[in-house]
């Protein structure tokens, strides 16, 4: 749970540059990634704070078993669900009040059952821990992003 705790106060140091964007790095603006990053935290952890502890058997396929062994998710492949996809117009204010729910709901989910579960569109049924090893690599990746558009800056929205 650190780690991820550790991604969601990188995303908020970034905060104050949510308008900028590099149409070379990626159609988001910093604010999109870290918006993106925290409505999918709240999502995955408020799904496992609400759900009955799995009791089913857990595919894990090559793609799955290679983003967890390597920490990495590859540029440009995944499909955002709808309920991750950020606002082009958020303000600074509504990304800390996400933020806020975002940090509170990984505690949540960090204090719910270890058979408590999450299920990713493309990745199957996950588990607590793994749903939150995830989420933790899924920021990353985008942190990744964030400082790629601030390092190649073009354009400000």
């Amino acid at each position: 749970m650190t780690l991820i705790l550790q991604t969601l106060d990188r995303l908020n140091d970034y905060i104050p540059r949510c308008s900028v964007k590099n149409e070379n790095v990626s159609k988001w603006s910093v604010g999109m990634q870290i918006e993106h990053c925290l409505l999918g935290t709240r999502g995955i952890c408020s799904a496992l704070v609400n759900s009955k502890p799995y009791t089913g058997k857990i595919k894990k396929g090559l793609l799955r078993r290679i983003i967890f062994l390597t920490g990495t998710i590859p540029r440009g492949r995944g499909r955002t669900p709808d309920a991750a996809i950020p606002n082009e117009q958020t303000t600074e204010s509504e990304l800390r009040e996400l933020l806020a729910e975002a940090n509170l709901n990984v505690q949540k989910a960090a204090e719910s059952d270890c058979d408590c579960w999450w299920e990713h569109f493309a990745f199957g049924v996950m588990k607590r821990d793994e749903a939150l090893k995830f989420v933790e690599i899924h920021n990353k990746h985008h942190l990744k992003i964030i400082s790629d558009i601030l390092s190649n800056n073009q354009t400000k929205e």
